[in-house]
């Protein structure tokens, strides 16, 4: 049938059907959660009303009252009040090739509408002919917007990954395909005999999965802890942050991370100026000075990732991300800027490259080359085992890490602060849309706390030195300092030679043991078999077709991978 007023090429079609309505559901209340445009942020005009607004609000509402709780409720409501004023949510607009020319799209529809008068006049064969040779030149023009869009997006992604730029180039793919909406996997019980398929079930099976993921319980031995000497204490850290170190710790926040359950992007944070930064540092301040840490500062939401490994029916095969509030991480920060210079560089050993100020993995992996090139020169036998611990950060004992902080210089009020990011701390998991129920994580690092890799690297530090003190195995290397490097024979100089003992090298919870006999390498299996230093250590199973060291009957039961290299 055609319509009423002949100006379309399509005909409607008349029909009989059979319709079958579903019964409706009552759906279930979805979580609000506020993400604000802080693009508006670059354009300097937003950014001053933005930091005017939000002086105005907090000046309006008096001075902070309070406890360091109170205090901290009420600059958050202020921030929030002004960024959804200001800001706005953000929008999020799905980007294709028709978007993109949609107004050189309605020029060539828009032309080609004007000739379907040939419509009222079916038998008139020039105006047809107009009319579809017009509608394949538009459907051509089309065509080619659609390949040009598709080219240049390509060359974008390329141009992104060719730079590394992982941020943007996930941004572009996500541009081109849209958000991925969330699956619910069904998931394995924990006896390994049932499938869960249920929401609800899920969300407890992850809880009761991550629950007993950290809160692993773990012990040391005193005796160990009292053979630490105990260092001059560095009272300088005690002193309330200024306002010029939580400047720069907002500096140091990356932009476009996850926010927390605050809500409150770093973005927004980077923008306070004048009495806005006076109020949030106030805030940190009276936390320092109270010793109370805010619920919301401290607790975590967490989200599974899957490892691509095997099935995704087990919880095994994921790895746990921490969401953590931005404020909690600025304070973090701050407390870590003084640990790393007052207590890290001082205690860790030169061998440890894992997560310090200017060192890698590139400097390890160095190490171990110039341990190949030396043993080649000076013709000793070289042998390396590298051992992999399993979720190592889950086994270390929080009340043993206190102990070695206070050894280590730091004052009894800043292991308290650091003691406020763990004690007392709940965590939830974030799986399918579902939120399950809180629980306690009363063991192991704050996991996804930028402390935490420090924290562990001071307490592996301690479990090495405790292990190797009277250990004289390893590499000796002989060298001198004064020129004709490339002249062996220099070497064979009893006076002016300087001969260097190296047992290892570590990158955080990654150890490779060096010797120049292969039963010296048992050192290794001693290290981390040790139940008065790691007494709840688990070994990872072996990978592949890598050898395993065999073992005599009287010696513990040890398995760990081994790179045989010999010269």
């Amino acid at each position: 049938m055609r319509g009423a007023e002949c100006w379309t090429d399509h005909q409607l079609v008349r029909a009989t059907l059979q319709m079958y309505i579903a019964p409706r559901h009552p759906k279930r209340a979805q979580t609000v959660r506020a993400f604000y445009n802080v693009s508006h942020l670059r354009d300097p005009s937003y950014l001053q009303t933005f930091q005017s607004c939000l002086d105005d609000k907090l000046s309006a509402k008096g001075p902070l009252t309070g406890s360091s709780t109170e205090k901290w409720n009420q600059f958050r409501d202020a921030v929030k009040e002004t960024s959804k004023t200001v800001l706005g949510p953000k929008q999020r607009n799905h980007q294709d090739w028709f978007d993109k020319n949609n107004t050189a799209i309605e020029d060539l529809l828009n032309k080609k509408n004007k000739v379907m008068e040939w419509q009222n006049n079916p038998n008139s064969a020039p105006k047809k002919d107009r009319f579809k040779s017009l509608q394949a030149t538009v459907q051509c023009e089309i065509r080619k917007m659609q390949d040009q869009w598709w080219g240049k997006k390509a060359e974008e992604i390329q141009r992104f990954a060719d730079t590394k730029n992982y941020k943007q180039f996930f941004s572009a793919l996500k541009t081109v395909y849209g958000p991925l909406k969330p699956i619910t996997t069904p998931l394995l019980s924990s006896d390994g005999d049932t499938l869960i398929k249920d929401k609800k079930g899920i969300s407890n099976r992850w809880k009761e999965d991550f629950s007993r993921l950290l809160n692993r319980l773990s012990s040391v031995d005193q005796s160990a802890l009292d053979q630490i000497p105990q260092n001059h204490t560095f009272e300088q850290l005690d002193v309330p942050p200024s306002i010029e170190e939580v400047q720069k710790a907002i500096k140091q926040m990356s932009a476009g991370k996850a926010p927390g359950k605050v809500r409150i992007p770093t973005e927004v944070y980077k923008a306070l100026n004048g009495k806005a930064l006076q109020a949030f540092h106030i805030v940190l301040t009276s936390i320092w000075e109270e010793e109370g840490m805010p619920p919301e500062l401290r607790d975590a939401s967490i989200i599974a990732l899957y490892k691509n490994k095997v099935t995704r029916t087990a919880c095994d095969n994921y790895r746990g991300i921490s969401l953590l509030s931005t404020a909690g991480k600025i304070l973090a920060h701050v407390i870590l800027n003084r640990l790393l210079s007052s207590v890290s560089e001082q205690n860790l050993p030169e061998s440890q490259c894992g997560f310090r100020p200017d060192c890698s993995t590139i400097d390890m992996v160095f190490t171990v080359r110039q341990m190949q090139e030396k043993c080649l020169e000076q013709n000793p036998s070289l042998y390396i085992v590298s051992i992999d611990l399993t979720k190592v950060f889950h086994t270390v004992n929080r009340d043993a890490l206190w102990v070695i902080l206070n050894k280590l210089s730091c004052p009894a009020k800043f292991v308290k602060l650091i003691q406020l990011f763990h004690v007392d701390m709940t965590g939830e998991v974030l799986s399918g849309g579902e939120t399950s129920d809180h629980f306690n994580i009363s063991n192991v690092v704050k996991q996804g706390c930028i402390l935490a890799p420090v924290l562990f690297n001071l307490y592996f530090t301690q479990v090495l030195q405790h292990v190797v003190m009277d250990l004289d195995l390893g590499i000796y290397i002989k060298y001198r300092l004064d020129g004709s490097l490339f002249d062996l024979r220099r070497l064979t100089a009893k006076t002016k030679t300087t001969e260097r003992l190296i047992l290892e090298a570590l990158f955080a919870d990654d150890c490779a043991l060096m010797a120049h006999q292969e039963n010296h390498l048992h050192c290794g299996q001693v290290l981390y078999s040790n139940k008065t230093v790691w007494p709840d250590y688990q070994p990872q199973q072996n990978r592949g077709a890598v050898p395993t060291c065999t073992r005599q009957a009287n010696e513990p039961s040890m398995h760990y991978n081994r790179r045989h290299t010999a010269f």
